[in-house]
């Protein structure tokens, strides 16, 4: 099927507030600094995994018309913070020259530090539906972790060196849908953890956050 032209996407930033981590002396407190760096919204769905932020001082509204700055980046995804940066799903190009990854952008600036795309293969996903899972952030090391409508499982450090990837249709027998339904990965304390869909049964697989070994 050939894809159809997709209507531009816009992504409007507004200003999400970081959280600042404290200058000590100490190596018990310059550890605790270090952690602190990394938090921030880690997840599509905030620290505690309820859309619900605990910071104070937050806009009521936010004026559309007014972004702090805008990137042409399509897709679904919604944006995960770290440290200053922002990274988010997106794709470009269409039918067999579709790519689809995660882009990094200077959370102030809006100027995208870098991206890493992977040629769309094997999915029967339709127009506008590329990009719809979102990155996860590990709070100790702020390595990203992804998957795509393809399958691809992977993890970056922070300035975008890929770290292991896995291709869970191919190895594992994840599906694909025309209307993509792709999870977003969830980091833990523990192993980093991979939910999936198969055949309507919820399944999740578990992998170490370094070193991908699927238990």
């Amino acid at each position: 099927m050939k894809l159809r032209h997709a209507l531009p996407f816009t992504l409007l930033i507004a200003a999400l507030p970081l959280y600042a981590a404290k200058k000590e002396k100490s190596t018990k407190e310059e550890s605790a600094k270090s952690d602190a760096a990394q938090q921030g919204w880690l997840d599509w769905r905030g620290p505690f995994q309820t859309g619900v932020s605990l910071e104070k001082g937050l806009p009521d509204k936010i004026d559309a018309k007014k972004p702090l700055w805008t990137a042409d980046f399509p897709g679904q995804s919604a944006p995960v913070i770290s440290n200053g940066k922002l990274y988010i799903m997106g794709y470009l190009g269409e039918g067999a020259d579709l790519q689809e990854g995660v882009g990094c952008f200077d959370a102030d600036t809006g100027k995208m530090e870098w991206k890493q795309l992977f040629n769309d293969f094997l999915s029967d996903v339709i127009y506008l539906r590329y990009a719809n899972s979102s990155p996860g952030i590990d709070p100790e090391t702020g390595n990203v972790y992804i998957q795509n409508s393809s399958g691809i499982f992977a993890a970056f450090t922070a300035d975008g060196k890929l770290l292991w990837k896995h291709s869970m249709m191919e190895e594992y027998g994840r599906m694909t849908f025309p209307n993509n339904r792709t999870a977003s990965p969830l980091i833990d304390k523990g192993p980093g953890h991979h939910p999936r869909h198969h055949r309507g049964v919820g399944i999740l697989r578990c992998a170490r956050r370094s070193l991908l070994r699927v238990r």
